[in-house]
């Protein structure tokens, strides 16, 4: 069947429609479209600054709680007059005044600028303190020296074991608090009082290293040690490895390989530390911050706030790794039981890494007695003994 012209017509109209139809309907949509973004577009702006105010008062809110802990106020010792009769047989001359090489960080920072610090180790559920190390951290010029005390150091206290990393256990079994005789301890040898402690037990240490990703390090030597009193047991071969907290703990506890005992571990140490703050410093980051803070706040022994461990994480971040010196404390190798300080040497470190004042620390400042090639010096005049007389001192030091 034939269809004629105008039913064609018709056709072609209704065809034609429906086309015009679908395109209208798709120009529709295209417009739709388009008004969309251009509403985002004009609404981005809007959103990126309402992140940037989110942001931006975040950070103001944390530059509000990161705070600095305050320093203590009292300046230098006051000087200790010596006794004006001591033992002719007891005292000897210190030895003239050794060369010091000069800090890489000048005593003339701002005041308020520098904070101090007793970073010490010490056994879970222990009371040794093995670990013992003096922080002066510079924020004005984002420096910080580290001094390491030895552990067998001999300090003036009446007690029968005058090593330092005893300090701690007499302050726990005599009131209760270690901190405040360790603080006290390392005030009569430095001539000022620190001020912060930070005392950390080996759990926290296994923690933190674990928390910011482990550790590569390059051991130095083979370490194999078994203690099973300690329930210590340790096998790590030299070179570098990336080291889990627990086997970072190994490496800085091992000394029996060394032929100068805890000389050599303190050297391991300080090169760890070392190590350690080179990684985090590299990349600008201190990962797991919060959960660290929460370790430290936890774990250890402090009398540092939470906000007062973020203000020095963030300052810890703005400093280079050339700007972090480590030094051992200057002794006297003349026992076999202690280690007694060259006192020359010390007072010229103290001033050169440590003291956070202008006026400089002498040995009027000081309470230290050491052992010379003529018998002891005391720098007070006084000799502590087991019964707290200070007016004798009774030859406790093998050889002496």
């Amino acid at each position: 069947m034939k269809l004629s012209g105008s039913n064609k017509n018709g056709k072609r109209e209704a065809v034609k429609k429906d086309i015009e139809k679908s395109a209208d309907v798709a120009n529709s949509g295209k417009q739709k479209s388009s008004a969309k973004k251009s509403k985002l577009r004009s609404a981005l702006p809007i959103i990126i600054l309402s992140v940037l105010i989110v942001l931006f008062a975040a950070f103001a809110l944390f530059k509000m709680w990161v705070t600095p802990p305050p320093m203590p106020s009292a300046g230098l010792n006051k000087p200790v007059t010596p006794s004006p009769n001591p033992s002719a047989a007891v005292v000897a001359t210190p030895s003239p005044t050794a060369e010091l090489t000069p800090s890489p960080t000048p005593n003339d920072e701002q005041a308020g600028a520098s904070y101090t610090f007793a970073v010490v180790g010490r056994d879970k559920g222990g009371s040794n303190t093995d670990t013992i190390m003096i922080v002066k951290f510079d924020t004005a010029n984002h420096k910080i020296n580290v001094v390491s005390i030895p552990r067998d150091t001999l300090v003036n206290v009446a007690e029968e074991n005058k090593r330092i990393n005893t300090l701690y256990h007499y302050g726990k079994m005599a009131d209760g608090d270690g901190p405040k005789r360790l603080m006290q301890g390392l005030s009569d040898m430095l001539g000022f009082e620190l001020g912060n402690y930070v005392i950390v037990d080996l759990k926290a240490f296994e923690d933190i290293v674990d928390a910011i990703g482990g550790i590569t390090y390059n051991v130095p030597v083979d370490m194999f040690y078994n203690d099973p009193y300690q329930g210590l047991y340790i096998g790590i071969r030299r070179g570098e490895q990336l080291l889990s907290g627990a086997e970072a703990l190994k490496v800085v506890r091992f000394r029996s390989g060394y032929i100068n005992a805890d000389i050599g571990r303190i050297g391991t140490q300080q090169d760890f530390l070392m190590t350690a703050a080179k990684q985090v410093l590299s990349i600008g980051n201190i990962p797991n911050l919060p959960k660290i803070i929460e370790i430290l706040t936890s774990n250890v022994d402090t009398n540092l706030t939470n906000a007062n461990i973020a203000y020095f994480a963030t300052e810890l971040l703005k400093c280079k790794s050339e700007d972090i010196s480590f030094n051992v404390m200057p002794y006297n190798v003349n026992d076999e039981i202690y280690l007694t300080i060259n006192i020359p040497e010390w007072l010229a470190m103290i001033n050169s890494y440590l003291n956070p004042y202008s006026e400089q620390v002498t040995e009027r400042n000081v309470n230290i007695i050491t052992k010379t090639a003529n018998g002891f010096y005391s720098t007070t005049g006084t000799y502590a003994n087991l019964t707290g007389n200070s007016t004798s001192f009774n030859g406790f030091i093998k050889g002496s």
